[in-house]
């Protein structure tokens, strides 16, 4: 019978990796700076995490989630009422509201690994997640949401790099949408 892992300093774990991840890339990922960032050795994230693409994937996982809830929220927003100036500004809120869209840039800009692939996979599910939301408004709002679809996400994830801040890349997508 194993040690327990103890989730605590597995979240820890993951969010000193997300960090890094976002600021420096997935190629940044040191599995030895992402220990020290929690205080543990590197013994112990090997015990959480037997390799960096391991940690990567189960980065990607959160990342992934966390949009999910977040834009699926956002489609439950929408009515035949909402305007596509306000689809497109909440849908920019939604996108930049937290670090994971800069992750998932970070993820897919790397080297190959299995993480590149699930971030993919999120990607399609999230262009299909927007074209079924284009059902919630107006026929007209609708129609352009669905042909806004196909591009809303490689402009949001190449603002991700371009600009620092999310209002600045809010902003910068909200504009190139031209609503």
């Amino acid at each position: 019978m194993g040690a327990r892992l103890n989730n605590d300093i597995g979240e820890k774990l993951l969010e000193a990796a997300a960090k890094l991840v976002c600021e420096r890339g997935a190629g940044g990922l040191s599995i030895g700076e992402a220990a020290k960032a929690c205080g543990v050795s590197k013994g112990t994230l090997y015990y959480y995490y037997k390799t960096k693409d391991d940690m990567l994937s189960a980065l990607a996982g959160r990342f992934s989630a966390a949009l999910d809830e977040r834009l699926f929220s956002w489609m439950d927003s929408l009515s035949p009422e909402t305007g596509i100036g306000e689809a497109h500004s909440s849908l920019a809120a939604a996108l930049f509201a937290g670090p994971e869209l800069r992750g998932v840039a970070a993820l897919l800009s790397g080297e190959y690994c299995p993480a590149v692939e699930s971030c993919r996979t999120a990607l399609t599910g999230w262009r299909i997640l927007f074209e079924l939301s284009a059902q919630r408004l107006s026929r007209e709002a609708g129609r352009k949401l669905e042909a806004d679809s196909a591009r809303i996400l490689p402009a949001a994830l190449g603002l991700t790099l371009t600009y620092d801040t999310d209002e600045e890349r809010a902003e910068a997508l909200y504009a190139l949408l031209g609503d």
